[in-house]
């Protein structure tokens, strides 16, 4: 009986927190995302996107997830690849490209992209995610300190396993 009673209050206790926890849209609806546990999503309204930031930054363990979605009629993933190492390249001069690959994410070819940068003396690693699907371009930066990076890479992981089109 107290095995049963345990069980039941396990499982109420999984449901609710699932209940509970917050569904992220992008202003204009077109996908969603589950929050990651202890991130918050930023003040600032973005036309294109939502940004979320962990409650735990500090100037030395900042950690940022920025996901923008536009047009992607007529562009593709392999067209956009080429384009996202050249914004970078350009972007800084201490930009360095330390990954690059092609994944499968939610069933869809994406590409993925991780610099190291420094910006203002700070030493910065930055991953973005990049997706087409249903005519629109996603693109999921996410950006921490070198320190704190992979500390909060399972915040990014949450909202690409979560990641729904609409």
């Amino acid at each position: 009986m107290k095995k049963t009673i345990a069980v039941t209050i396990i499982l109420f206790m999984t449901c609710a927190i699932s209940l509970f926890a917050a569904t992220i849209s992008d202003p204009n609806n077109k996908i969603s995302f589950t929050m990651p546990e202890n991130w918050s999503k930023d003040k600032k309204e973005s036309v294109t996107g939502v940004s979320i930031s962990s409650n735990h930054s500090s100037d030395t363990s900042a950690a940022n997830i920025q996901v923008d979605i536009s047009n992607g009629e007529g562009v593709t993933i392999e067209t956009i690849a080429p384009e996202l190492v050249k914004q970078y390249a350009a972007m800084d001069k201490s930009a360095k490209v330390i990954e690059k690959k092609y994944i499968t994410l939610n069933g869809e070819k994406a590409y993925v992209i991780i610099i190291t940068m420094n910006s203002e003396g700070m030493p910065l690693k930055i991953k973005t995610v990049a997706i087409i699907k249903n005519n629109s371009f996603c693109n999921i930066v996410y950006t921490a300190t070198l320190d704190a990076f992979d500390a909060n890479d399972p915040a990014l992981q949450t909202v690409l396993k979560t990641l729904t089109w609409k």
